[in-house]
């Protein structure tokens, strides 16, 4: 996803999370040299504590420390924008303990897991036929 305006282009190019915090790279084009206002949102509230720095020319390196309240049971979306912007720079998912019933993005979140264990075992049946 990428944002365009004010003759700036944005565009989230990585993101992960790994010990508590989510680390975003966004890749900046187009003039000004002033570092956008950037923000996370969950459930409509903008997260504190979002630190941006440079990474090289012309990309950003975002890091936010997920807090507490925030990792709950259920599929959690976290959207990346800048501040007074309508449309997201991009999103991550945090998932985290029973999948609900009927909820299509934990479902869809599990497909590779079970895709594994499938093929796991179908090859473990053509090993004991001889297939």
């Amino acid at each position: 996803m990428n944002i365009k305006g004010d003759g700036m282009r944005a565009e989230l190019i990585e993101s992960r999370i790994s010990a508590g915090r989510w680390t975003g790279l966004v890749q900046m084009a187009g003039s000004g040299s002033a570092t956008p206002d950037f923000a996370v949102t969950c459930d409509g509230r903008v997260l504190s504590g979002l630190v941006v720095a440079p990474a090289s020319p012309g990309v950003l390196r975002l890091e936010l420390p997920l807090p507490a309240d925030v990792v709950t049971d259920g599929l959690q979306v976290f959207l990346l924008g800048l501040a007074g912007a309508g449309a997201p720079l991009g999103r991550f998912v945090l998932f985290a303990g029973q999948s609900a019933d009927g909820d299509m993005m934990a479902e869809i979140a599990m497909l590779p897991a079970e895709l594994d264990l499938l093929k796991a075992a179908f090859r473990r049946h053509c090993r004991a036929t001889g297939a």
